[in-house]
C-alpha cells in the first residue's frame, strides 16, 4: 500500500473515532437521546368501564392513564356527559364552579372545569416546565363523583378524542425540547341507570 493511502486511512480512522467519542459524550451529557424517534403510545380509560348506577346515589368513576413505560409531561382531558341524566358533584368547594378530584399524580392542575350547560369536563395537568414523570402501569389521574338524576336510562362518559387532534384529549411526552401527543386510544364509560 502506498504511503498516501496509509495516511488517508489513518485520517479516516481518526475521524471515525472522534465521531464515536463525540456521540458517546453527547449521550452521557443528555445532548441527544438515542432512538428519540421511538414513539410509545398512551391510553386513557374510565373505570369501571361498564356499570349499573342507582338513581340519586353517588358513584365514583376513575380516570386512568396508561403511558406504557414512557415519560409523560402532562395530560389534557375533554370528557362529554349527558347533564340531563347525571350530575357531577363538586370536589373542591373552596373554588368557584364544579371541579372533579385530581389524584395528585401530576402536581400542577391548570384547568378543572365542569360545564353543566354543555355537558363537558375539562381537566389539564402537568409535572412542570421541561419535566415529566414515568408511568409504567395504569394510574389514577382523577375521579369523577357523579349522581344519576331523575331519568332511568343508559348514559356514558366519553373522552373527546381524535388521533392527531390537539384540541381534545392529549397525553404529552416531553423529549429533546419538544412535546408530542402520544395518546393512541381511549376507553369510555357506559352505565345503566336503575331506580
Amino acid at each position: 500500500m502506498s504511503k498516501r493511502k496509509e495516511i488517508i486511512l489513518a485520517i479516516v480512522g481518526m475521524v471515525i473515532v472522534a465521531i464515536i467519542i463525540l456521540f458517546i459524550w453527547a449521550i452521557q451529557n443528555k445532548k441527544i437521546t438515542p432512538f428519540a424517534g421511538t414513539v410509545h403510545s398512551a391510553s386513557l380509560s374510565i373505570s369501571p368501564a361498564v356499570g349499573v348506577l342507582q338513581l340519586n346515589q353517588e358513584f365514583i368513576a376513575e380516570i386512568l392513564v396508561d403511558a406504557q413505560d414512557l415519560q409523560s409531561s402532562g395530560i389534557e382531558l375533554l370528557i362529554n356527559y349527558d347533564s340531563a341524566k347525571i350530575e357531577i358533584i363538586d370536589q373542591d368547594s373552596a373554588k368557584e364552579g364544579i371541579q372533579i378530584a385530581a389524584s395528585g399524580l401530576f402536581p400542577i392542575v391548570f384547568e378543572n372545569i365542569v360545564d353543566e350547560s354543555s355537558g363537558t369536563i375539562r381537566f389539564s395537568t402537568s409535572k412542570g416546565k421541561d419535566d415529566s414523570i414515568f408511568i409504567n402501569s395504569p394510574r389514577v389521574l382523577a375521579e369523577i363523583n357523579l349522581k344519576p338524576t331523575g331519568v332511568v336510562d343508559s348514559t356514558q362518559l366519553n373522552f373527546d378524542f381524535t388521533k392527531g387532534k390537539t384540541s381534545d384529549c392529549n397525553v404529552f411526552q416531553y423529549s429533546n425540547g419538544l412535546e408530542q401527543d402520544v395518546l393512541f386510544g381511549v376507553n369510555n364509560g357506559y352505565y345503566q341507570i336503575l331506580e
